[in-house]
């Protein structure tokens, strides 16, 4: 029994250490014959080409803080922006609670204080882009955006009210957006 255990082994080692045979055609791969009876037409080796293909989908992490005070700051940031070339992220302020687009905040009585958001001393409008982060000048960026108070207020008592970002990916061809920066 152990004689044919390795008889056995000896076999498929002998077997696996052999050669394997390749099959193709000489010349041109065309399987033609010429006037001599030869297979193929040309010494020149049989080229075939594999297409080679990766997929990278956009990735980027943006911080847009929860809740902010009028007359207070929040920060605005992106980290780890890849996306296509020609192509940056940008984030912008796009819609508020009021109907007419203004900023405004409301109490449950009906009083409403109307406020700016300024980036650096330049007021934002609605619609208007924060924060733009070309790859090809780094892949981060951060604004700091102030919710000013304005001086006529009339009536005391709690507001509320809403702003909302968009982030979206867009032409970095502008040159206003050339580079990372504060974009108003």
């Amino acid at each position: 029994m152990k004689k044919w255990i390795r008889i056995g082994i000896a076999l498929g080692l002998a077997l696996a250490l052999c050669p394997a045979s390749v099959f193709g055609t000489a010349g041109d791969g065309s399987g033609q014959t010429d006037s001599s009876g030869q297979t193929g037409g040309s010494d020149q080796p049989d080229l075939r080409h594999t297409a080679v293909r990766y997929t990278v989908a956009p990735t980027y992490t943006v911080t847009i803080p929860e809740t902010v005070t009028l007359g207070g700051t929040v920060e605005v940031s992106a980290q780890d922006v890849m996306v296509g070339k020609g192509e940056q992220l940008e984030v912008a302020l796009t819609e508020t609670s009021d109907p007419d687009g203004a900023f405004t905040v409301t109490s449950a009585e009906g009083a409403e204080i109307v406020y700016t958001v300024l980036l650096g001393q330049k007021p934002v409008p609605a619609g208007g882009t924060v924060l733009a982060v070309n790859p090809d000048f780094g892949d981060s960026g951060s604004v700091t955006l102030t919710f000013a108070v304005p001086e006529n207020l009339v009536y005391a008592g709690d507001y509320t009210g809403s702003v909302t970002f968009t982030v979206r990916i867009g032409s970095a061809d502008g040159e206003e957006n050339a580079e990372n920066q504060e974009v108003g």
